[in-house]
């Protein structure tokens, strides 16, 4: 993806112009409150707020809420957020906020090079294994089952027992009575139900992963 390729997605989404930066340290460690104003609405209430940098790096946020009509808006920042960004790339400046999508998220959503297969979904095998929680009880948990991995102690396999995914996104249930999107030449399995596919990653059109779920319809 060429850096004016993205900033032309970029520009599709909110943009938060930055106009003060508060750095302040309390019992849980340091926090940002960034203040600034929104190119358009995004409604009035708490909300995932990370904001983009034209080349992808982010700030893990948070937006307040406030009362009916008010547009000076403030976004809470934790400290792990500027381990490589510095203070001067952000007051000033204009980024695109994502809902509380991180780069890899927007990145499924860019980058054309990744290819997706439609794919009915099959239950496949899996590991089960009992592990005892931070309460003291004893759980099962589920992996799925690579061909050839030798079983540790303790462990089984459950034919058919991964029986669903969940949409990287809105993290919809995918299993055998529905179809999804898997991506055919990624590191790692990613899944999509087929209103995020549709709408947002084949146009390559971030916007309408801001839409709330309960707005959304499946025949949109």
């Amino acid at each position: 993806m060429t850096p004016e390729y993205i900033a032309s997605k970029l520009s599709l989404l909110p943009q938060f112009e930055v106009v003060s930066l508060d750095r302040r340290t309390g019992k849980q460690g340091g926090v940002t409150f960034l203040k600034g104003y929104f190119s358009r609405s995004v409604g009035n209430d708490e909300q995932g707020a990370n904001l983009f940098l034209p080349d992808l790096r982010f700030l893990d946020g948070k937006l307040a809420a406030v009362d009916e009509g008010e547009h000076l808006r403030t976004i809470q920042v934790d400290e792990h957020s500027w381990s490589d960004i510095y203070e001067r790339e952000v007051v000033d400046a204009n980024l695109a906020m994502f809902s509380n999508y991180d780069a890899r998220r927007l990145n499924l959503v860019l980058d054309p090079d990744i290819k997706w297969s439609k794919v009915d979904f099959q239950p496949r095998k899996a590991i089960q294994a009992r592990i005892i929680g931070t309460d003291g009880k004893p759980y099962r948990r589920l992996s799925i089952y690579v061909e050839g991995r030798p079983l540790k102690a303790g462990e089984s396999i459950v034919e058919a027992g991964w029986d669903h995914e969940h949409c990287i996104f809105c993290w919809t249930t995918i299993n055998s009575e529905n179809t999804g999107y898997t991506t055919a030449n990624h590191p790692t399995d990613e899944w999509l139900c087929e209103w995020c596919y549709s709408h947002a990653v084949q146009p390559h059109d971030p916007r309408p992963l801001l839409t709330p779920y309960k707005d959304r319809t499946k025949n949109q």
